[in-house]
């Protein structure tokens, strides 16, 4: 018999079934089975292109997905994502090509051509440690969450908190991420004073994978990134920070 797709918050609401919707964003925002904090698991969700979708009653019904896993979930908590398969027919209904042509369309449009592009897997793109030379991985999401800080742009009710604190007054360390035995897993950022930093990465042993979706909005204002203006990509953070750890 074969297992339902299910999602557990933080064990308060075990089992839930992963409806149509949620399939969609899960599929588009690279999450897969397994564990993540809740933190992780909403950005992913959140960074999903909604531009994408056909029906606009479709993208409101997105929309209200990550509203209800918002209300479901502890921010601080962690999500658990069971028996996950894509059922590529049922997402179609979502775009206007078929989910392959998307896909294919995406992975053109993010591909990395840092470390090791064989690996990518989109929205991801994966970049080998090595690239940033002899920098141990803490240095290096460090590096990365910095300079996140200093390229994000006050969005929301950000642009209404004036003073916007500089970088040497943040605690970056605050952000990054570990595992049950104490590793260093990833860095997870959001809205920081006011800044719409929305970084994700994650270390999988000698390689980073980064969220590419979260970098197209690198200084742009919300008026801007609605309008379809993108100024910068992931492959050119990765190499700003490269330059800023020499």
């Amino acid at each position: 018999m074969h297992n339902e797709p299910t999602v557990s918050y933080d064990g308060r609401l075990p089992n839930q079934p992963i409806h149509s919707n949620l399939q969609y964003l899960m599929a588009q925002g690279g999450v897969g089975n397994g564990q993540m904090s809740t933190q992780a698991f909403i950005m992913a969700l959140e960074s999903v292109p909604l531009e994408w979708v056909r029906r606009i009653e479709s993208r409101m019904e997105l929309e209200q997905e990550i509203g209800f896993v918002k209300a479901f979930a502890k921010s601080e908590g962690t999500v658990t994502v069971e028996n996950f398969e894509l059922d590529y027919q049922r997402l179609e209904a979502f775009v206007n090509t078929t989910f392959a042509e998307m896909h294919a369309q995406l992975t053109a449009a993010s591909e990395a051509r840092i470390g090791n592009p064989d690996h990518y897997r989109s929205p991801w793109i994966e970049v080998d440690r090595a690239y940033y030379g002899n920098h141990d991985v803490k240095e290096v999401l460090l590096a990365i969450a910095k300079h996140s800080y200093e390229t994000a742009v006050p969005r929301g009710n950000g642009k209404l908190q004036g003073f916007q604190a500089p970088s040497m007054e943040i605690d970056f360390e605050a952000f990054l991420e570990y595992d049950a035995n104490g590793n260093l897993s990833g860095l997870v950022m959001d809205y920081i004073q006011g800044r719409d930093c929305r970084t994700l990465v994650r270390v999988e042993g000698d390689r980073l994978q980064l969220h590419a979706y979260a970098f197209e909005q690198r200084e742009v204002t919300a008026e801007e990134f609605h309008a379809g203006v993108r100024k910068s990509n992931a492959d050119m953070f990765l190499a700003e920070v490269k330059k800023e750890l020499e």
